[in-house]
């Protein structure tokens, strides 16, 4: 099912006006006015509305995977972020190399695969 949805995904982003559109703004909006995007009618709403679809679907997702949800504070929640923000960091690095999307897709995939190590050592893989 999540294999389904990041085609989805990847194929709006990439093979769609609409993608076309967001990716540009998202990039530089001046640019995007000089080249012709018109920057009113892109469905700006509608792309957040997808977007928080998308995030609702990885949470439930998540939560059904781990059985459960519970609330921290401090920097107990560190390790998530950490995660997370190395994904996106190693894939903006690959992007050089591969599309965005693949790039953060290996970027988690050699995240997960870290921090199994990490464990199959013996050592925690939170901060």
């Amino acid at each position: 099912m999540l294999a389904i949805y990041g085609i989805i995904i990847y194929a709006v982003f990439n093979y769609t006006s609409i993608g076309y559109h967001v990716r540009t703004i998202g990039n530089n909006r001046q640019v995007a006015a000089n080249i012709g995007v018109s920057i009113r009618n892109t469905p700006r709403f509608k792309s957040f509305l997808f977007e928080g679809v998308m995030l609702g679907m990885a949470a439930v997702i998540s939560i059904s995977t781990k059985g459960g949800a519970s609330a921290t504070s401090g920097m107990d929640s560190m390790s998530v972020s950490f995660d997370a923000l190395m994904s996106v960091y190693m894939g903006m690095f690959l992007s050089r190399y591969c599309n965005l999307i693949v790039g953060v897709l290996l970027g988690t995939l050699s995240m997960k695969m870290f921090n199994a190590g990490l464990i199959a050592i013996g050592l925690s893989a939170t901060l």
